[in-house]
């Protein structure tokens, strides 16, 4: 199987050539490697398709609906616990996939993973809606994956009551 990348900031083409029984994981890995852009977001994008994926079934088992791509990296450098990572991303991709590098890349378990939020540009930054798309930006884009804290101006609900 041949899926062929132009990315386009770079104004270049990358063919990435994979065996039928190759899983997912590999071809994710892959792609990373290859054309230094998120591997599930193409994935998807070739797949039409946001449902999640077992990294270990075999690629002859999906239903591609396309394998040529054009695509516009955006980079995007996560900040978990002070440490920074970046990573490019096509810029149709959602935050959720950010997210879910992220937690991939600094080793956070699923359970806690979920329950971390994104922020954009500083820790305590406004928060990011994941269901959206990442989009163009200029440079590279900071985010950072935080626990929840408390409001900032404590509890509205429970000030207005005792009162």
């Amino acid at each position: 199987m041949k899926f062929e990348i132009n990315i386009e900031d770079q104004r270049r083409s990358v063919p990435i050539v994979v065996a039928a029984n190759t899983t997912v994981r590999e071809l994710i890995d892959q792609i990373e490697t290859e054309a230094n852009i998120d591997g599930l977001s193409i994935i998807e994008m070739a797949l039409e398709s946001d449902a999640s994926l077992d990294d270990a079934i075999t690629i002859d088992t999906l239903r591609f609906k396309h394998d040529h791509f054009q695509v516009h990296r955006v980079c995007v450098e996560v900040y978990v616990e002070g440490e920074p990572a970046r990573h490019h991303f096509p810029i149709t991709a959602r935050w959720a996939h950010v997210h879910r590098w992220a937690c991939r890349k600094f080793t956070v378990a699923p359970d806690a993973c979920a329950n971390l939020e994104m922020h954009l540009g500083k820790i305590d930054g406004p928060l990011v809606n994941e269901r959206k798309a990442i989009g163009h930006h200029e440079g590279c884009v900071e985010v950072w994956l935080v626990k929840p804290g408390p409001e900032p101006n404590g509890n509205l609900l429970c000030d207005a009551f005792d009162r």
